[in-house]
């Protein structure tokens, strides 16, 4: 059986009796000075049902310069080499842009994240026209990111601060206080600080807000920092098990909920008790298998909602708004058993 042939305008317009330009002016919004009455919109929407008449997108785009779809650039990974949408931060994220963009009427594409392709590929693939706008998630230095500060394509970075770009985020300030407020209720005064290498403006600022608490509080605070070990928090617990009791923190805060559930399962595994040996505190508010009965204690970062509001803002600056250039989101504590 042959492929059946695609209907086109000027079949419609020949079977309803009006011209392709009434068409057009019907079904694709074009032409917006052509007067069309009533009765032959009708004859013409009824005749186009009945042809199983399909507007070609491609040409509709190229016409109206708008193909009602959002980009997605997520390159920051963990050390993994493409994007896993079971991650639990990834899922959250893909979510909130998803319902975000169905509140737009937008659709999303995701552009793929290879460590090997040139920058000029992606950014060629990214600025071509399919796309209206753009959301980021990479780190600062990323060597597509100073192309995107310098194109005319509306682009907004999501988690992290990128300058040159209008960026949506957590309040990463407000949650460290938090931390520190709620640790010295709970009596705690010498505290581990987990930290990482990584190059995140998020990271940096969880951890500077911290410490400069802390120090307003006179707590004492030590750093741990994931890539100094081959395995950092077992030779970290290790350490801190050798010494005498006076002289061990209490407390751990992890810059992120992944790090802190780290620290949780090697905690378990050398029989350290959580929180009556060691407190361990997240941040994020994810929710990651981790097949513990422990809830973390955290802080929610609602990146869901970060998520939308980036999309948000997006279609803002599609539409040529004057937006600002850092939106911060508040963040709450979640209390739980670890701490």
């Amino acid at each position: 059986m042959g492929r059946r042939r695609k209907i086109t305008m000027k079949d419609v317009a020949e079977r309803a009796g009006v011209s392709v330009m009434t068409v057009s002016a019907t079904l694709g919004g074009n032409y917006p000075t052509v007067y069309v009455s009533d009765a032959t919109r009708a004859r013409v929407r009824e005749v186009a049902r009945e042809m199983d008449y399909r507007p070609n997108a491609i040409a509709r785009s190229l016409r109206q310069q708008v193909t009602n779809v959002i980009g997605a650039y997520l390159s920051i990974h963990d050390g993994h080499r493409f994007l896993n949408p079971a991650d639990p931060f990834y899922a959250v994220l893909l979510g909130g842009l998803h319902t975000a963009c169905a509140a737009h009427k937008k659709d999303i594409l995701l552009h793929a994240f290879y460590p090997d392709r040139p920058v000029e590929d992606i950014y060629t693939e990214i600025v071509d026209g399919r796309i209206d706008g753009l959301i980021v998630f990479a780190r600062p230095g990323d060597p597509l990111v100073d192309k995107l500060v310098e194109t005319e394509l509306p682009v907004v970075a999501v988690g992290e601060v990128i300058q040159g770009i209008p960026s949506v985020g957590p309040d990463n300030i407000a949650g460290s206080r938090l931390l520190v407020e709620y640790l010295i209720r709970k009596g705690h005064h010498h505290i581990i600080y987990r930290s990482s290498l990584l190059n995140l403006t998020s990271l940096k600022e969880r951890r500077a807000a911290f410490l400069e608490a802390a120090a307003a509080h006179n707590l004492e605070v030590e750093e741990w920092r994931a890539e100094e070990f081959t395995n950092p928090d077992d030779i970290a617990i290790a350490s801190w098990l050798d010494r005498a009791r006076p002289h061990m923190p209490t407390a751990a805060v992890c810059w992120n909920d992944q790090a802190a559930y780290d620290l949780l399962r090697i905690c378990h595994r050398r029989g350290v008790r959580v929180p009556d040996d060691l407190a361990i505190c997240g941040f994020d508010g994810l929710v990651i298998p981790n097949r513990m009965p422990e809830r973390l204690t955290t802080i929610d970062a609602h990146w869901s909602q970060v998520a939308q509001a980036s999309v948000d803002l997006l279609t803002a600056r599609m539409k040529g708004e004057t937006v600002v250039s850092a939106t911060v989101l508040p963040v709450s504590l979640i209390i739980g058993d670890t701490a």
